[in-house]
């Protein structure tokens, strides 16, 4: 399995990669590869023996050609709304090739309250959801993946509701120095060296 695997506008994946074993959630129907699904379902049932409602799965594995469609569409809405193409804006649309969604490694989740609000994501990172999954999210393999205090390293924004899922050993050591992805591979290649 490929859970370090780096994928953004500087390492685009192919436009034939497809991730293996990949399976469809039955409760949303959002593909993912089958380890991912299983670790999620095992973090939305402690969740929930904790007391709180249950995640909602919006998004997972995507397929270049629907990453293709997706880009295609924001960047049209982006103009419909603002009469030109901002650079700024633009920079933060994913195109084909370059989302960690073609990885099947990737979910976008929310709230079951949040998930009918006009954007799902905008006060996520005001629930106690959020709070726990930064504590505990770990556990279950899965990282926040484009933490605020890293932005100026992920180059890309804030997402407090996009996490990805590296394994338990990976995530707990990321978590224990603080290290975002492109941290921790740096720091993971280096010591392979030796």
């Amino acid at each position: 399995m490929e859970f370090l695997r780096l994928v953004g506008k500087s390492n685009p994946l192919p436009k034939t990669y497809s991730p293996d074993f990949l399976i469809q959630n039955p409760i949303t129907k959002i593909w993912l590869v089958d380890e991912v699904d299983t670790q999620f379902y095992k973090m939305n049932m402690a969740l929930q023996k904790e007391g709180l409602s249950g995640l909602h799965l919006v998004s997972g594995y995507r397929s270049y050609g629907h990453q293709q469609t997706l880009y295609t569409k924001k960047l049209k809405r982006l103009y419909v709304l603002t009469g030109m193409y901002d650079a700024h804006e633009i920079i933060k649309i994913m195109p084909a090739g370059c989302s960690e969604h073609q990885l099947g490694l990737a979910i976008d989740v929310t709230t079951v309250i949040l998930k009918t609000a006009d954007d799902p994501y905008k006060n996520f990172q005001k629930t106690f959801h959020f709070e726990w999954l930064m504590q505990r999210s770990i556990d279950f393999g899965f990282i926040l993946r484009y933490p605020i205090d890293k932005e100026h390293i992920t180059l890309r924004e804030h997402k407090s509701y996009h996490f990805r899922y590296v394994g338990v050993n990976h995530a707990k050591k990321m978590y224990k120095f603080n290290l975002c992805l492109e941290e921790y591979l740096l720091h993971h290649n280096a010591m392979r060296c030796y």
